[in-house]
């Protein structure tokens, strides 16, 4: 009896190499896989906002990237005297609002240059679950708030009749 479905995965047009510049964004697997890449000498950014699980937390984050957005002053909040923001992990701090914003900038222009000179982009996604904030929205982090602050939602996503993705919650 078999317990496996055998299936052939035919090698890629375009396989990844040495020569590659590549992305690695989005869960815990993104950074695991793209660590071990950058040990190897592979030219690779690995997770520049941290470990992100949503999909929509990545797509945002790849959408400010593309469009030079600026950071949402909203978002930003102080904890223990660092300054985290609600779209990043808290592996982006910064000791002041300032020095998160730059940080923040910094890798937003190193993420486009990724997505626009790169030949691999990686992403994992983590979950459908997605926090939102009773002000600000959308969350990527919680940051270790009180979870009053949040609503919990399931995010679905299914084709619609043309076949394009649309997200609900």
């Amino acid at each position: 009896m078999n317990w496996f479905t055998p299936f052939e995965i035919p090698a890629s047009d375009h396989p990844i190499s040495h020569k590659s510049k590549i992305l690695s964004l989005g869960s815990c697997f993104a950074h695991t896989i793209g660590q071990k890449m950058k040990d190897a000498k592979f030219d690779v950014l690995v997770n520049p906002f941290g470990t992100i699980f949503h999909p929509h937390n990545l797509a945002d984050l790849l959408d400010h990237a593309l469009f030079n957005d600026p950071l949402d002053k909203e978002g930003i909040l102080e904890m223990e005297g660092l300054f985290l923001h609600y779209s990043t992990h808290s592996d982006v701090v910064g000791k002041s609002a300032k020095e998160l914003k730059e940080k923040y900038d910094q890798r937003l222009k190193l993420t486009k240059t990724y997505l626009e000179e790169g030949t691999h982009l990686i992403l994992t996604l983590g979950t459908a679950w997605i926090y939102e904030h009773e002000s600000f929205g959308k969350v990527a982090n919680c940051h270790k708030q009180p979870l009053k602050l949040f609503k919990k939602i399931a995010i679905a996503t299914a084709r619609d009749g043309n076949g394009a993705l649309e997200c609900f919650g």
